[in-house]
């Protein structure tokens, strides 16, 4: 992320505890497996469903979480950014 995005350190950590959040929720203490990402799974975290999420902290996960599908594919993941509408757009604003 500093070498490709020019991110600073704390926009860095900022995203990384929230892929962190993303993935406790979804797979715990078990393997991780991005292709196994439910879209409905992510679009609630990414709206804040049950958390009292500010409209910009809505707009930061989902581009953070947007980022982390591209940065997966760009690996080789077999990743559908195929993503529920109204989360699609906060992929787009970021990357």
């Amino acid at each position: 992320m500093r070498d490709v995005g020019g991110l600073a350190d704390t926009t860095r950590r900022q995203r990384i505890h929230i892929i962190r959040r993303l993935l406790l929720e979804r797979f715990g203490d078990g393997e991780i497996d991005p292709e196994k990402l439910d879209p409905a799974v992510v679009r609630r975290f990414v709206l804040g469903e049950g958390r009292c999420w500010s409209a910009g902290a809505v707009r930061v996960a989902g581009g953070t979480v947007g980022c982390y599908f591209k940065f997966r594919k760009m690996l080789g993941d077999a990743i559908s950014l195929s993503t529920p509408v109204g989360v699609s757009r906060f992929f787009s604003t970021f990357c």
